[in-house]
């Protein structure tokens, strides 16, 4: 009695997964013949501005052909999914072995349209009306390219616009190649970590700090300012109590070396005091400052050092600008 509800429960497994391939073939043919039919009204609204009674006659001739072609494929894959084994002496390891080759009949059918477009791309390109379509075309994007007339000068640089690559995507794609594993969002949370110190440095004239995190150019230009205040006799409060708001607004190349350009606040203690004396020149100790600054932080690719050592690649700051500041409290 067990083995007899075996089979029976076998045969009836066997029997549903053949009537899902079944049903799942017809609707994947069904919706093939229908993305059919959306691409050839398509391409016939689009060629009937040069022949339309021909491009009308060569769109009707190939969709009869590629819904005969669909139609066919699907009655044999239906016809494959009803032959799938029931025989009700299956047990449990040959059903699951049946719902194995359903599912690859399935998958089948899923290729028909990749099958198709094939065929019939190669149909409809040899087909003359397109050849001459094609020839006609390629006269008449010679003609714009050839042309000094505005309107053609006004075609070129849409072209360009909408196809050209953007400085953003070339710099986004030199970054992948010098830096496979840059995130824009770690980067930024680096940033939030990082800038603190530098401007700190920068204050305080902290020169180690200031040649690890910025360009050459740039760092001497912070030592410069801090050796212009030494000479003047005054020292910068350097308390930096909160970077936020670090926010990514352009990328581009500067030369070859791609190039972030971010904008920051910075919440600090405007406070310049004597050297000498330590009285307060400007400011307060307690006068809190939302500072708005612009960087711009610039990708040394990696190297390999004289001794060898390989030197990943790393950002430093190329620019920075104070654009804006505002008393808190």
């Amino acid at each position: 009695s067990s083995s007899s509800s075996s089979s029976t429960n076998a045969s009836t497994s066997a029997s549903q997964s053949a009537e899902f391939v079944k049903n799942e073939a017809k609707q994947k043919a069904e919706q093939a013949k229908a993305a059919a039919s959306n691409f050839f009204a398509k391409a016939t609204d689009f060629v009937k501005t040069f022949n339309q009674d021909k491009a009308k006659q060569l769109a009707k001739v190939v969709y009869e052909e590629v819904k005969d072609t669909f139609t066919h494929e699907s009655d044999h894959a239906a016809e494959r999914a009803a032959s799938t084994p029931r025989q009700t002496n299956q047990d449990a390891s040959e059903v699951m072995v049946s719902a194995q080759n359903a599912n690859s009949s399935g998958n089948s059918s899923r290729n028909v349209a990749g099958r198709w477009m094939d065929s019939a791309f190669d149909r409809v390109s040899s087909h003359p009306t397109f050849q001459r379509m094609t020839e006609r075309l390629e006269d008449i994007k010679e003609n714009i390219e050839n042309s000094d007339h505005p309107l053609a000068h006004r075609v070129r640089d849409m072209n360009d616009s909408l196809f050209s690559e953007t400085e953003a995507a070339r710099t986004t794609r030199t970054i992948r190649q010098w830096d496979p594993s840059f995130d824009s969002v770690k980067f930024l949370r680096r940033l939030t970590r990082e800038l603190p110190d530098i401007i700190r440095a920068y204050l305080r004239g902290d020169k180690k700090v200031l040649d690890e995190t910025c360009a050459p150019q740039m760092a001497e230009r912070f030592h410069g300012e801090y050796m212009k205040w030494q000479a003047e006799g005054l020292e910068m409060d350097d308390n930096i109590l909160d970077v936020e708001d670090v926010e990514l607004i352009e990328l581009k190349l500067m030369g070859d070396a791609p190039t972030a350009v971010v904008r920051f606040t910075a919440q600090q203690i405007n406070c310049v005091r004597s050297k000498k004396t330590g009285e307060v020149e400007r400011g307060a100790p307690d006068d809190v400052h939302s500072v708005h600054y612009l960087a711009a932080m610039e990708l040394q690719e990696g190297a390999v050092d004289e001794d060898g050592t390989y030197t990943p690649p790393r950002w430093l700051l190329r620019e920075m600008a104070v654009h804006g500041m505002q008393a808190i409290y």
